[in-house]
């Protein structure tokens, strides 16, 4: 699913977004996400769980979790690639 970059972030700031992986503080950033991510992931294939009390330990809320770190995992590809298409257009 293609990310709308440029729906999303201010279209001045693409770039900044697409360097976010090159820039110690933003990939620290990205990696923390990644990782809590893979965890969710972890807990989710290991002991799947539906629980009405707890909705932070549901599936469902999980999941929901992992597709929102996706997005923000994906937009520096995102950015770049959007960038490359303007460029191609000039």
């Amino acid at each position: 699913m293609r990310i709308p970059i440029e729906k999303l972030v201010n279209p001045l700031n693409i770039q900044h977004i697409g360097d976010a992986k090159s820039i110690t503080a933003a990939k620290e950033i990205l990696n923390a996400a990644e990782e809590y991510r893979d965890k969710l992931r972890s807990e989710i294939e290991e002991k799947p769980t539906k629980d009405d009390k707890d909705l932070r330990k549901d599936i469902t809320y999980k999941l929901g979790m992992i597709k929102a770190f996706n997005l923000i995992l994906d937009l520096p590809r995102e950015a770049n690639k959007f960038l490359e298409d303007i460029s191609e257009g000039d």
